[in-house]
């Protein structure tokens, strides 16, 4: 959970709206992959300028291994060494093909064929039984597309060499499947985890399914055979070594022949590394603007974004802030804009959040002309209002002594926020927040703990009355994603204690009387809904978001991206081929960062 903040140029039209996202069955309907982006003629005369494309990576590169499935000291040549199933431009909110090259809804079936010409590197073939395997696996470990089906055993299937395909067990919302699909990499070579998925599927009971699950967590792959356009070559104390790939489909796109990824554990470091030309680019990193001054002119800085930011999480089991009154108060307290402007040190990378509902798009205007297209003006935008603010708080039975709110007992009203003391933007944030409940009367204080202990012990055990965390679906533009996250996630559930139900009045009449909600359904619903039904529970969910407050959106982030021209070729700051996640892995793929010849 890197933090990354700075930078200028940003293109527009970054989030999709009234639900109408690429890839839907709305939009056509013959519903296949969107062509690949055209690539650029690369430039294979001389000799590379730099041989070597040299990024960072945070683990120790001799203790990284490559099987996801592990999830200890994954390491980062991943994005390299094998290929994502699809690619997703934020720019024109579009799937691509990629390692599966095409894709179709046929009913309640999604048919996925591999791209013609992928081998893995040792020369096999990567077919169908390889994607299937990879959903599987991803399955029986707790992917949320499990939950689509039946049986995982029979729902997914390889019906021949270049086709794998599942078999949902209700409809389902396009949108949602995709958005799980995408961003997964290919890393299951039958030679390789097939005898895994046998011992799964084979078990006689609960306990041995539970056996041959935990084997394969337990499985490290230090040295993968991978499919992407560089092969593993060697790691060390210092670096990862990959090379070019001279049989990927993508390989005459590439004109240098290795990537290099630097132990580089701390900011600091990553921040001298390109200020002193040792690194090339960056997928992501926080900088902050007396360091971003410090930048020679041949690095350019762009921005992508997050869908994602800092929220105020509440424990909605205090007696205090478990009343939807006090949060609403507190929304009010806090000054969303001046907590955004402090938290992005100078570098217009945090936005604050226009309308607190769940929905991200802050960034172009998106949730009000989008997904909340002729409603936005029914929903609370919670500008800071002492007044309003002091109203709430004597309906939920506060009152003001001697300065300071207190409760019926003549208890002060205590609101000390807790969070990571290493996400340094953050609790520049928090201070300002903490700043703005002291100026009204509330008492409050920022607990910033040792990032390890927060996130481990205190937000982890619930020890908390407000917690810094983000307040979205990690990099989903989807709205589904963050209602879920709010309504149904482990987080929300178990850690930020969401009731099951709310009482609030209808969307179409907010001054009616309240009824009973059940978010969690209605999440469940939206997976499967399509059309106008999507857009109408997506509203339905913003407003029960903005009339409840089971979190509070602070800010919305915009990621930080670097790259170098000095020795490469890479695209403006501003281009929409800088809109996916990260550059660093996808623009050497289309020939968008190629090595200047000497």
């Amino acid at each position: 959970m890197v933090q990354a903040i700075g930078g200028t140029g940003i293109a527009v039209g970054l989030a999709g709206c009234g639900g109408q996202q690429a890839a839907s069955a709305d939009d056509e309907e013959d519903d296949t992959a969107t062509p690949q982006p055209e690539n650029v003629e690369v430039d294979q005369s001389g000799e590379p300028k730099d041989e070597a494309l040299t990024v960072a990576q945070w683990a120790v590169p001799r203790d990284s291994q490559y099987n996801v499935w592990n999830g200890k000291n994954d390491g980062e040549a991943r994005r390299v060494l094998f290929d994502r199933f699809m690619q997703y431009n934020l720019s024109g909110q579009e799937y691509e093909g990629y390692a599966v090259s095409d894709w179709s809804f046929e009913g309640r079936t999604l048919k996925l064929t591999v791209r013609d010409g992928l081998t893995w590197h040792d020369g096999d073939a990567v077919t169908g039984t390889d994607v299937m395997i990879q959903l599987k696996l991803d399955m029986y470990t707790g992917a949320s597309l499990k939950n689509y089906v039946d049986d995982v055993a029979e729902a997914v299937t390889a019906p021949d060499e270049r086709t794998a395909q599942i078999e949902f067990a209700q409809d389902v919302n396009e949108d949602v499947v995709l958005a799980h699909i995408q961003p997964t990499r290919l890393r299951a070579k039958e030679s390789v985890y097939g005898e895994f998925l046998e011992k799964i599927e084979t078990a006689g009971s609960d306990e041995e399914e539970a056996d041959a699950i935990a084997e394969l967590q337990n499985f490290t792959d230090p040295e993968p055979v991978g499919n992407g356009p560089f092969r593993w070559e060697d790691a060390d104390s210092r670096r990862t070594l990959v090379t070019k790939y001279e049989d990927h489909p993508d390989a005459d796109n590439i004109n240098f022949p290795k990537m290099e990824y630097l132990y580089l554990p701390e900011n600091s470091q990553r921040w001298d590394a390109l200020i002193n030309g040792k690194t090339d680019g960056s997928a992501t990193l926080f900088m902050p603007k007396n360091k971003l001054s410090q930048l020679p002119d041949h690095v350019r800085v762009g921005l992508i974004p997050r869908h994602w930011g800092m929220g105020l999480v509440f424990n909605l089991e205090n007696e205090h802030f478990g009343k939807p009154e006090v949060r609403k108060a507190i929304a009010h307290v806090i000054n969303r804009e001046n907590v955004a402007k402090n938290s992005g040190a100078g570098t217009e990378s945090k936005l604050p959040v226009e309308i607190p509902s769940g929905l991200t798009g802050a960034f172009n205007d998106e949730i009000e002309n989008g997904w909340l297209s002729g409603v936005a003006d029914t929903f609370d935008r919670y500008e800071p209002d002492t007044d309003k603010a002091a109203s709430l708080l004597r309906e939920a039975g506060y009152e003001k002594q001697n300065g300071a709110w207190v409760d019926e007992n003549g208890e002060a009203l205590n609101a000390p926020v807790k969070g990571p003391a290493g996400f340094t933007d953050w609790v520049a944030g928090a201070e300002t927040l903490v700043s703005n409940l002291k100026d009204f009367g509330i008492k409050s204080q920022l607990l910033a703990k040792d990032t390890a202990t927060y996130w481990g012990k205190d937000y982890a055990d619930g020890d908390f009355a407000l917690a810094l965390q983000g307040w979205a679906n990690y990099n989903q533009s989807y709205p589904y994603f963050h209602f879920d996250w709010i309504y149904a996630s482990h987080d929300a559930t178990d850690i930020w204690n969401v009731p099951s139900e709310f009482e609030v009045p209808p969307l179409d009449d907010p001054q009616g009387s309240p009824q009973t909600v059940v978010p969690a359904d209605m999440v469940s619903d939206l997976s499967q809904a399509t059309g106008n039904e999507a857009d109408r529970l997506i509203q339905e969910l913003a407003w029960v978001t903005n009339q409840t407050l089971p979190v509070l959106p602070i800010q919305e982030k915009l990621a930080q991206t670097f790259l170098t021209d000095d020795d490469w070729n890479v695209p403006p700051r501003d281009s929409p081929r800088l809109q996916y996640y990260w550059p660093t892995s996808w623009l050497p793929r289309q020939g968008r960062w190629s090595a200047k010849r000497e």
